[in-house]
């Protein structure tokens, strides 16, 4: 994982996710950042984006920059809101 990858992530979500309401700026942010610049995207369908964050959870948890308590996420709650996502309208 490169200084610059984890650098582009902070820009984005600048640590201050930590609410409901600052994760639905969050996921407006992320919708508007590839509506807008869809060329920066490295992964533009959502088999890849999938795979992408799979391989990032694996890369970026046995790194040693890795900041993330693997052992506190709400896995359920992160799984329910992928597969809303494939179902809601």
């Amino acid at each position: 994982m490169t200084g610059d990858l984890i650098k582009q992530i902070e820009k984005i979500y600048d640590g201050k996710v930590n609410d409901k309401e600052a994760f639905l700026d969050f996921l407006e942010a992320l919708r508007t950042d590839y509506l807008t610049n869809p060329e920066d995207w490295e992964n533009r369908t959502v088999a890849e984006y999938v795979d992408a964050m799979r391989s990032w959870i694996e890369d970026y948890s046995a790194c040693g920059q890795n900041d993330v308590d693997w052992e506190d996420a709400n896995y359920a709650t992160m799984a329910k809101i992928l597969y809303a996502g494939r179902i809601y309208e």
